[in-house]
């Protein structure tokens, strides 16, 4: 047939089809790449999906929860996956928001400008007489590995930065590559006799106190009892509120902090409720409820990330019946007038009303 013929088509033709066919899919790709990287909103969840009121244990927790983890994995919360680029501005200003949403006052600014080169050692003396929170900031796109403070080192679970409770005048060690510096918050109502009267840890004593300032804020009242639970090594593990203190009607809410596992996810009837994206530390909230209320208690995985085994420090929480207070002027945390008890000497406080059972 001769070229042209009609329902023919040459070699010339069908590569200028195909290739026509390729740039169409590539500019439909460039469009999707620029569209995602233009409205991140429209790529990766901006939070936690509104939990259905079915799913809550009572009203309101899935929100407290929600709100819950660990003071220096933050930066994860936009997206829900924890960094793994360097971004020093964007990890300073989770740290700093925070930290002051937890009553943390800041007593030592950190300066770019006196930087040092990682890894170095540095003494602070901010914390002089008070507990608080000593951080390590990366410096542009510094990256840290870890943090050597009073009660051990500490893995970055955010490259950008490393913050550790201390008290009193203390030191340092920083790991990982660029340069970095250091800045401090004092937590007002805590004070290292108080933290050395509660036989726990000073990492132990200031996470129960932060979340403390914000459930406080909606009208609950915690009682001042850690029960400990140790459990073996394992990499993965699946926990609930100590059984041993389930109220007798209605739900009572639980604070949880664990030392030696992280990467919490809580759980109630199948919907997420709350992440904490620290490595080997936790920040969680958790329910427990009445058998005769048909509602489960709400189940949180950790990681075990050594396989050496781990403890979560239980407090209870029950409602005030005062309502939500987001009050200006600071209360001081009773954190600081923690004590350990056996789980049978534990006491209940007041529940709140349990939703209905599915």
């Amino acid at each position: 047939m001769a070229r042209g013929e009609p329902g023919k088509v040459g070699p010339r033709g069908a590569g200028l089809a195909i290739g026509a066919i390729f740039g169409a899919l590539c500019l439909a790709s460039l469009t999707l790449v620029a569209t995602c990287t233009r409205s991140c909103t429209s790529c990766v969840p901006s939070a936690i999906a509104p939990v259905p009121a079915a799913s809550e244990p009572f009203a309101g927790a899935a929100a407290a929860i929600e709100e819950l983890a660990w003071r220096d994995a933050t930066r994860a919360r936009p997206g829900y996956a924890m960094p793994a680029v360097p971004d020093a501005h964007a990890a300073r200003v989770a740290l700093e928001d925070t930290l002051a949403a937890r009553g943390y006052v800041q007593v030592q600014v950190a300066d770019d400008a006196r930087g040092r080169s990682l890894p170095f050692e540095a003494a602070i003396g901010a914390l002089e007489g008070a507990c608080g929170i000593v951080a390590v900031l990366g410096v542009g796109n510094a990256s840290l590995l870890a943090v050597d403070g009073p009660a051990g080192a500490v893995a970055a679970s955010d490259p950008s930065v490393v913050a550790i409770a201390a008290c009193g005048a203390t030191s340092v060690r920083a790991t990982g590559t660029g340069m970095a510096t250091i800045a401090a918050w004092q937590l007002p109502g805590i004070t290292p006799s108080d933290v050395s009267a509660t036989g726990l840890g000073a990492e132990i004593v200031l996470a129960h106190a932060e979340a403390e300032a914000l459930w406080r804020a909606r009208g609950w009242e915690p009682r001042d009892e850690i029960v400990q639970e140790f459990h073996a090594a394992r990499s993965t593990g699946f926990i609930s509120p100590p059984a041993g203190v389930a109220p007798t009607s209605g739900c009572v809410a639980w604070v949880g902090v664990a030392i030696g596992a992280g990467r919490a996810e809580t759980m109630s009837r199948g919907t997420l409720l709350g992440r904490d994206y620290a490595r080997d530390r936790a920040l969680f909230g958790a329910v427990s409820c009445a058998a005769s209320s048909g509602v489960p208690a709400t189940s949180t995985s950790l990681t075990d990330e050594h396989a050496d085994g781990y403890v979560v420090h239980w407090r209870a929480w029950g409602t005030s019946g005062a309502g939500p207070s987001r009050s200006s002027v600071a209360v001081a945390p009773t954190a600081g007038s923690l004590r350990v008890v056996d789980v049978r000497g534990a006491t209940t406080p007041p529940p709140f009303p349990a939703a209905s059972a599915p």
